[in-house]
């Protein structure tokens, strides 16, 4: 018999493809002819630190701040596993919307404790008008990713409030900062995750009978303060992050 919970993430999973499946017949289009057809690094391994270590429109000579080494990393891995095929892109477009939906589905499932009202939401997330730009352009994918980073972040502090463990706390971590690297609008999140402990969090219960305080990301926001300055800002800059206490949620 089919558990709620997988029943749930099928369902996800249908609507995702039965929604966008028929962006994978889709051509470039506007941004895409300058950041992926025209660009000489993403054809050369070889030019992957330059691609790195550049800001976003570097190729194209446009003015910009904007520092997304993920998306750009990905672009490449496009380009060296399907060529200038488009397809592929937006392949990879269609499978990080559908990791973020099912992102979505896990997040709800914990914080309500109900698979209908997870799958509900999951649906929702997936097949909501608001997202469709973001899923069939490929220059998009910024907003996919950030998302999805985002979110998986979330998930773990929400895991972490609950149960602890070193290895939760870090993949939360790890999840905010390739958050940064697809769009600086991640940079939201030690605000959610006040918000969070202010209102939902305080009425959970606590993990190993500690009682919780602020996420310590939240003391990295001059870390990642210049983060959309370019990489010399994510570099250079410097937090009050201490390693401590963080294999459980610490004493208030």
């Amino acid at each position: 018999m089919v558990s709620p919970m997988r029943g749930a993430t099928v369902a996800v999973l249908l609507a995702t493809l039965l929604g966008f499946a028929r962006t994978l017949a889709y051509d470039f289009v506007w941004d895409d002819a300058l950041l992926i057809q025209r660009s000489q690094r993403l054809q050369d391994w070889t030019q992957l630190p330059a691609l790195l270590s550049s800001h976003f429109w570097s190729e194209v000579h446009e003015g910009s701040h904007y520092y997304r080494p993920l998306v750009s990393m990905s672009f490449s891995l496009d380009v060296q596993t399907w060529g200038f095929n488009p397809m592929g892109f937006h392949l990879t477009n269609l499978l990080a919307h559908l990791a973020t939906a099912l992102a979505v589905l896990a997040l709800a499932r914990r914080l309500t404790g109900s698979v209908l009202a997870a799958a509900v939401a999951g649906i929702a997330f997936a097949l909501h008008p608001i997202h469709t730009e973001s899923v069939t352009f490929i220059s998009g994918r910024t907003d996919v990713l950030a998302t999805l980073f985002f979110l998986l972040a979330l998930l773990g502090y929400v895991r972490w409030r609950q149960e602890g463990g070193l290895l939760t706390f870090t993949g939360s971590l790890v999840a905010f900062f390739l958050g940064l690297a697809a769009k600086e609008v991640a940079v939201t999140l030690p605000l959610v995750l006040v918000l969070y402990d202010r209102t939902v969090g305080s009425k959970e219960p606590r993990g190993r009978g500690h009682r919780p305080r602020p996420h310590a990301l939240c003391g990295l926001r001059r870390s990642h303060r210049r983060v959309s300055a370019g990489p010399h800002g994510v570099a250079g800059g410097s937090g009050g992050f201490r390693a401590g206490n963080v294999g459980h949620p610490p004493h208030a």
